[in-house]
């Protein structure tokens, strides 16, 4: 029996010994010193790096290749992440690096009484542990159970730890160490003490066990399970929404977050004592079907009152069910729901197991004293007392809302200060926002910041939540808001550098004023100035230059500044100069030195070469070049095919060099943000009733505006500035201008919104009115008649001659546009006729056939939009399957936003049809996408497993599943689909996987994990300089010095070709030179230079 337990440790270290010594034959000699120095039992100082439902990690001082897990039973109180504790050792396995530890008391104090260690952990000279007599019988205590052995301590010995084979002879009916117990009581001897052969280890054999019964129950008594019925478990697993509780016959029940309390005003952390490895007492509700589940559950309760019912009337208790159910359900109840997550403009709460609720995030932030993070304070299992307001009859769906006492001190009203979210964000012009309850807000332009910048949208993105101030109440029902900060803050005291304007009452001629253009014409611009007052600037006092193309130097949203040189306050009129001499800004940029590196700037296409494009910058003469490197993300061949002259373009300066007199431009997506470069062709369009009034958007259609362009208009027909007779103009100037002049708030209006349509319109043969003035025999002549009133025109007049002429060069210019239109191969088809022209001679090209839907869909044509999908599918040619399945995409993605009865039906059933006419993988990861976008998280999931079974040799699926299972959150179930995946997968495909897997974990998931996984291929793939790379990359990210530097100390031993290993020392001396100190990097270089002359000498 001795020999047997001597042995199986003995031959544990030889066999693990010369594993070490294959993989790294200089480690052997520093792992017999870590052997010396971490021994079982002693004491090391340690920090928590994370709180897992399988124990704690840590890390170990001094140690920092090693990591410690302490199981929840080895645990004296909770732990959190970053606490500095003592801990003692109870197993070690360097092979794995892997070190057990206990934090419970009597386990620490043995150090106080038998033995004495360092901060490193190893023993202190003199004070060596007094072991007892080799053959005596003691009694022991399983701390921990392991395959083939058990670990255990001795109690009349000072607590000292010793190992206990399973293996014995005198144990060979026992199947396995996991039948035996932690905290169960054994009767041992001493076999041998602690020696380099058995890994220092104190050796126990065991003769007797002290509860035999309980060991040999190969059959335990039978729990009953039934509804009502009470039962006695131990917790397993913990999440923050539910644990599993195995009950004493080994089931493994189910215990819901909703099931702990009935108090609904329940505020903090509602599992109280509850934690892995604590013993509960529950009542069965019995076995359950619920929809996030595959299969029924045995579920339990805790909740005082069901427990109370179960103890007196067992009759009663027999009809338990869940607290909530949706037919029990009143409106106005109040009720307690648990967050389950926080996403978008929704809350989505848990009830009971089978009943989920939703409340609006919005409505939820009027309760809370810190809108912006409304939703990262809402973690999963936060209980929240809310409000029934509608119950759904076709889903287990409730509406819920916040509770209405702490709702009241957040009523929207002029003054006050409110949560928003952003819903839409109209370039150069406002910003739409929900107020909860229903209610909707606008913030000008003017309202946004204190002081004007070039981008004052930057901070804001739809969907985000803010405070904003309510400056009052629209006709229309929404209300005007404010997000300037001295308003928001109340701050009213500090300078603010464009202050508000609603009136002219404190303008005053010859004030410089800033503001945005609203809108510009061939006649001039309007600027926006305050809310409700938007300026005129006449073109020639937009610059003291002649401007070619005023829209080019001032398109919408452009900040200039301004002075005033004319008010009619009781007509809420003002006119403003740009021009530099009257103190004026152009916005126009002269040099390089006025860009600044990470400045964002719009721009047209100027030219196209193979290296890069040359765009030409707003506002400014200036061209910048953007390399092809710089254009985007991913590998482009061919710029021609992206761009065309013309196109219109955002960039990021990336650098200014003034002395080569160079711009250099960015547009990869990452410069940007979240803000998108390129809209999907088939976004889903705004729904008309979710957005404010077409007068809110273009306020320069407004009748108040019409009025103050027409009062401008008569001014300038009369011969005199917009404001009448009180401005003298010299008589050239009149004279050069007059036939420019607005002649009306009609014409000003049709040139400035209608211009496309009249593009569009207008046919390129329908020539006929031009000849309106050709001569005619005399006896056909027709006397002209005003187009208004229908009075003889008087032809004496030179005003209507002029007209005439000016109306027949509008013509004809607009006919030649057209006819130039369609002469120019790189014209942007803008009407479906010039898509159906497009299309007849490219018919095989789905980018068209997309964008033709799109174009639709603008319009509100959803079904024309089907129609063109159809036929799309129809004209491309059957071998071109790359472009069916794109129009197939696109199609799919129209149904998602716009399908009937639902969306998911409508998907589901287009998907069935395109099915058998496409490439069935990459369809079913387009659907997957779409599942995605839509959050349909349980038909997105149902879909991977559709793919891993019918795709099960594909790479691509199974890694699809990984990712989707780590970004929500679910580490065990990625890892169990990365088992499934490497029985399915053909062998040359497993290090691909699980590498991939790895940086996932890195990424998505949990860096242990992925540490985990790199550190098992290096261990069978040691020269694979490749994933060496990856991993260092991945370290590098997490940003621990100490790990990394000793992963690069591990990586510059290794025996690989001068080459490869010139590659390691440059990376780990970049690092050094980037992130440490000279005298570090110093240290690289010699450590290379020392490698150089071992290999030449």
């Amino acid at each position: 029996m001795d020999l047997s337990c001597q042995s199986f440790f003995e031959d544990m270290e030889f066999a693990r010994a010369l594993e070490r010594s294959k993989v790294d034959p200089p480690a052997e000699g520093l792992d017999e010193t870590l052997g010396q120095q971490l021994v079982a039992g002693a004491t090391v100082k340690v920090t928590v790096l994370d709180v897992k439902s399988y124990g704690t990690v840590c890390t170990l001082e001094s140690y920092p290749d090693l990591v410690g897990i302490i199981e929840s039973s080895q645990l004296e109180k909770s732990l959190e992440k970053g606490n500095i504790v003592r801990a003692g050792i109870l197993d070690v396995n360097l092979s794995e690096g892997l070190v057990e530890l206990s934090t419970k008391g009597e386990l620490l104090l043995q150090n106080q009484s038998g033995k004495s260690t360092n901060s490193k952990g190893k023993l202190a000279p003199g004070a060596q542990p007094v072991h007892p007599p080799i053959g005596s019988s003691l009694e022991c205590r399983v701390e921990l159970v392991k395959d083939d052995y058990l670990v255990v301590s001795l109690p009349t010995r000072n607590f000292l730890i010793g190992f206990v084979s399973t293996k014995d002879f005198n144990l060979q009916n026992v199947q396995s160490a996991k039948r035996f117990q932690q905290g169960k009581v054994l009767s041992v001897t001493v076999s041998k003490h602690p020696s380099k052969d058995t890994g220092w280890r104190l050796v126990l054999s065991t003769v007797l066990l002290k509860s035999p019964a309980k060991l040999t129950n190969r059959s335990p008594k039978k729990v009953d399970a039934s509804t009502g019925s009470l039962v006695k478990g131990t917790v397993k697993e913990k999440s923050p929404l539910f644990c599993l509780v195995e009950l004493n016959d080994g089931k493994v029940a189910r215990l819901d977050v909703t099931e702990l309390t009935d108090d609904v005003s329940c505020q903090g952390n509602p599992w109280g004592p509850v934690t892995v490895g604590s013993f509960v007492t529950a009542v069965s509700l019995g076995y359950q079907k619920t929809p996030e589940l595959p299969k029924r559950v045995l579920y339990l309760s805790m909740r005082p009152s069901a427990l109370k019912l179960a103890g007196e009337n067992k009759e009663d208790a027999a009809c338990l069910t869940s607290r909530y159910l949706r037919k029990g359900l009143a409106k106005k109840s109040k009720v307690l729901a648990f967050v389950e997550k926080a996403h978008g403009e929704w809350i989505w709460l848990r009830l009971s197991p089978s009943l989920k609720g939703r409340m609006s995030a919005l409505d939820f932030a009027q309760t809370q004293q810190n809108s912006c993070g409304v939703l990262s304070s809402l973690k999963p299992g936060t209980p929240l007392t809310c409000n029934v307001t509608r119950i759904s009859k076709d889903s287990r769906m409730v509406e819920l809302s916040p509770d209405e006492s702490k709702m009241a001190s957040k009523s929207v009203g002029a003054g006050s200060v409110v949560p928003c979210r952003i819903h839409k964000i109209v370039p150069a012009s406002c910003i739409f926002v929900q107020l909860g309850q229903g209610l909707r807000g606008r913030c000008s332009i003017v309202d946004v910041q204190d002081e004007f910048n070039d981008h004052p949208f930057a901070a804001f993105k739809e969907g985000q939540f803010s405070d904003c101030y309510v400056l009052g109440k629209r006709v229309n029902g929404h209300y005007d808001i404010s997000f300037r900060r001295s308003r928001v803050s109340k701050l009213e005291q500090d300078p603010v550098n464009d202050p508000e304007l609603s009136s002219l009452d404190s303008l005053s001629i010859g004030q410089s004023i800033r503001g945005f253009v609203k809108s510009i014409s061939s006649k001039g611009c309007f600027v926006t100035v305050g809310r409700g007052v938007d300026a005129y600037v006449q073109l020639k006092n937009l610059s003291d230059t002649f401007i070619v193309d005023p829209l080019h130097v001032f398109p919408p949203g452009t900040l200039v500044k301004g002075s005033i040189i004319k008010l009619v306050p009781e007509k809420n009129q003002v006119e403003l100069s740009l021009r530099p001499s009257q103190g004026g800004t152009t916005g126009e940029k002269g040099s390089l030195s006025d860009f600044k590196e990470g400045e964002i700037v719009e721009g047209t296409v100027r030219k196209i070469e193979v290296y890069g494009v040359f765009v030409s910058i707003e506002r400014c003469q200036i061209s910048g070049l953007c390399h092809i490197s710089e254009v985007d993300d991913e590998f482009i061949r061919n710029l021609s095919e992206r761009f065309t002259v013309g196109d219109r373009v955002k960039a990021v300066v990336l650098k200014v060099d003034q002395e080569t007199n160079r711009l250099s431009l960015g547009m990869k997506p990452k410069y940007f943000g979240t803000q998108e470069l390129h809209e999907d062709p088939l976004t889903p369009a705004v729904a008309e009733d979710e957005l404010l009034d077409e007068d809110d958007v273009d306020s320069a259609s407004s009748d108040d505006e019409l009025n103050d362009v027409e009062e401008l208009s008569d001014g300038e027909d009369r011969g005199g500035s917009p404001f009448g007779a009180g401005t003298e103009i010299e008589a050239s100037t009149r004279a050069s201008e007059e036939e420019g002049a607005p002649e009306s708030s009609s014409s000003e209006d049709e040139s400035e919104y209608s211009e496309a349509e009249e593009d569009h319109d207008i046919e390129p043969l329908d020539a006929a009115p031009v000849v309106e003035d050709a001569e005619e025999p005399e006896e056909e002549k027709v006397e002209p008649m005003e187009e208004d009133t229908g009075a003889p025109i008087d032809h004496t007049s030179s005003k209507v001659r002029r007209e005439k002429k000016r109306r027949k060069q509008e013509r004809e210019k607009v006919i030649e546009e057209a006819e130039a239109r369609l002469l120019d191969s790189n014209h942007a088809p803008s009407c479906a006729d010039d898509y159906e022209r497009l299309l007849f001679s490219s018919p095989n090209s789905s980018f068209w056939w997309i964008k033709y839907m799109a174009h639709l869909l603008s319009l509100g044509e959803v079904d024309g939009a089907r129609t063109i999908a159809q036929k799309a599918l129809d004209k491309i040619h059957y071998r071109e399957e790359g472009e069916k399945l794109n129009v197939w995409g696109a199609w799919l993605n129209l149904e998602s936003m716009h399908g009937l009865p639902t969306p998911k039906d409508a998907v589901a059933r287009l998907f069935a049809k395109a099915l058998p006419l496409c490439d069935p993988k990459k369809l079913h990861m387009c659907l997957l996408g779409i599942y995605e976008r839509m959050h349909e998280e349980e038909a997105a999931e149902d879909l991977l497993k559709t793919m891993c079974r019918k795709f099960k040799e594909s790479a691509k699926v199974w890694l699809r599943n990984i990712a989707y299972l780590l970004q929500h959150g679910r580490g065990k179930a990625a890892q169990a689909v990365l088992d499934r995946s490497l029985l399915s997968l053909p062998r040359r495909k497993h290090l691909k996987v699980i590498s991939q897997t790895g940086l996932l974990e890195f990424r998505s998931g949990s860096a242990e994990r992925g540490r985990g996984i790199f550190e098992g291929i290096l261990r069978n793939y040691p020269k694979r300089l490749d994933l060496w790379s990856v991993y260092l990359d991945q370290e590098i990210k997490q940003g621990d010095a100490s790990r990394i530097r000793s992963l690069f100390e591990r990586a510059i031993q290794l025996d690989l070709p001068p080459k490869k290993m010139k590659f390691l020392f440059k990376r780990y001396l970049q690092y050094e030179n980037e992130q440490g100190d000279e005298e570090r990097a110093a240290a690289v270089k010699q450590k290379a230079m020392d490698y150089v002359e071992n290999k030449m000498g």
